[in-house]
């Protein structure tokens, strides 16, 4: 039996030069992907319940005045405000990432579209027409008689 040749894989592109933006904004990214991290764990979940109960707790010793009120609502409001933007901040970052592996695969495939590499910059009305044109090509594909769907064994 013939040896079968290792397999290939290719060398990590070398990372390109970061700018002076790039310099400043990376400790602010790495900074948030730690905390959205963090804020996910089983930790911050433990944190927030302890803050509430402990805030439940001192109720009586502050007769549940409106400042013991006050306080929780401030601090959730607060926290509900940064939080609405690390994960926005998050989602775009991840976001981008994706478009940018999807738009990797749309080169590699030699009879892919190339249309639609940036497509999620384009105008509403345009992402819908090649929509709809990707929609008729997939419905004009299921309704040949060439194309068979195989069947998934089970497992």
């Amino acid at each position: 039996m013939a040896a079968e040749p290792a397999l290939q894989v290719a060398a990590p592109a070398s990372k390109p030069r970061d700018s002076d933006a790039d310099r400043r904004t990376g400790g602010f990214t790495r900074a948030i992907s730690a905390v959205t991290s963090w804020l996910g764990s089983v930790s911050a979940l433990t944190l927030a319940v302890l803050i509430v109960v402990v805030w439940a707790v001192t109720g009586p010793a502050f007769g549940y005045s409106n400042t013991w009120q006050l306080w929780i609502n401030t601090f959730t409001t607060l926290v509900t405000f940064i939080m609405v933007f690390i994960i926005q901040n998050t989602q775009n970052r991840d976001g981008r990432a994706l478009q940018t592996k999807l738009d990797d695969l749309l080169l590699a495939q030699a009879d892919g579209d190339n249309e639609l590499m940036g497509l999620e910059d384009e105008p509403e009305q345009r992402i819908k027409a090649i929509q709809e044109r990707i929609r008729a090509r997939a419905d004009k594909l299921l309704d040949s008689k060439e194309h068979v769907v195989p069947e998934r064994s089970s497992r």
